[in-house]
């Protein structure tokens, strides 16, 4: 599938974060990763007497967690690791967020995000924003990003892509692809909700419980006055909980992965290195939003409040 696509412009081991993604407490639970990285470069002119080449500028590697409130104006809280330089030849690297539902890693040829939300974590929720409607979004990802500019008000995530700026330079008439297997895991258990403030509130309030899992694999690709190349694996689900008797929510559960090869290509066909831009990596974010369902306000609630994860799937065109 190839579209156009923006993943928010933000592990321990792949194998403790896949155990952490599907631990059985979890209400929701995401892990995404690309795994088996590796580029080429296609001569698209033998006889131009140009050897294909590709010389990385202002990209890094990193991995970051953003926590961002709709409640009593709280400023969004970040965690990230970066490093200058490119995914292809980074150190290792990972990142475990101070509450522990965040892991993220990556290394030389992988990227991988974890993330969960479990019944302390609503309850918490519950206790801290007490009878007010309120909506909480944890965005995280991990991979390798373009660009040196950072929203004031999220550390460690990136501003779209701007003219001037650029992750590497393409020799001309060359082609770049990027290859690689992604792999993406999401899932809701509603059954885990157990007795406590985050229940109490909504049910003594008659509250609605709005809830957004999504989780992102991908890769985008532009060149200065070349149309850009996007591709990426996705699942999300969401469930409402209805606070005047959430029946058989308390047992509904949705989960799904999906894995699958990439090969991404986008070419330079002019007779001059051209700039380009370059986001490959791994993205999980879940949102909950407690409010009274009105008409007409609910819907905004669960769509326009849903963070910084919600960039990712507006598909801006960054070219």
């Amino acid at each position: 599938m190839i579209q156009r696509f923006a993943l928010p412009v933000l592990l321990a081991s792949l194998a403790i974060m896949t155990s952490t993604a599907s631990a059985a407490d979890a209400i929701a639970s995401g892990s995404a990763s690309v795994t088996g990285l590796s580029y080429h470069l296609i001569d698209l002119d033998p006889n131009d007497g140009v050897a294909p080449s590709i010389t990385f500028n202002d990209s890094y590697v990193g991995i970051a967690a953003v926590t961002s409130a709709w409640a009593n104006n709280i400023a969004p809280v970040g965690e990230w690791v970066r490093t200058p330089g490119d995914l292809f030849t980074s150190a290792p690297a990972s990142l475990v967020s101070s509450g522990g539902n965040v892991t993220g890693s990556y290394n030389t040829d992988s990227a991988a995000i974890n993330t969960s939300l479990r019944g302390q974590e609503l309850n918490a929720m519950a206790t801290r924003f007490g009878g007010d409607g309120y909506s909480v979004t944890v965005t995280a990802a991990s991979g390798m990003f373009y660009g040196k500019d950072e929203f004031p008000d999220y550390p460690g995530v990136l501003i779209a892509y701007n003219p001037g700026q650029s992750a590497f330079t393409l020799s001309a008439n060359t082609a770049l692809v990027v290859d690689g297997q992604w792999h993406v895991n999401a899932g809701l258990d509603l059954s885990q909700l157990a007795p406590g403030a985050f229940l109490d509130s909504i049910q003594a309030n008659a509250w609605n419980a709005y809830f957004v899992n999504h989780v992102a694999a991908g890769v985008a690709l532009a060149l200065d006055g070349v149309d850009s190349v996007f591709a990426y694996n996705s699942v999300q689900y969401s469930q409402t909980l209805d606070g005047n008797g959430p029946g058989e929510l308390f047992t509904q559960r949705d989960a799904d992965q999906s894995d699958a090869p990439f090969s991404v290509q986008i070419n330079n066909a002019s007779a001059s290195s051209v700039n380009g831009m370059l986001v490959l990596g791994a993205e999980a974010d879940y949102t909950v939003s407690v409010a009274v369902p009105e008409p007409g306000t609910w819907a905004l609630m669960g769509l326009g409040l849903v963070g910084i994860g919600a960039v990712a799937r507006r598909g801006r065109d960054l070219a």
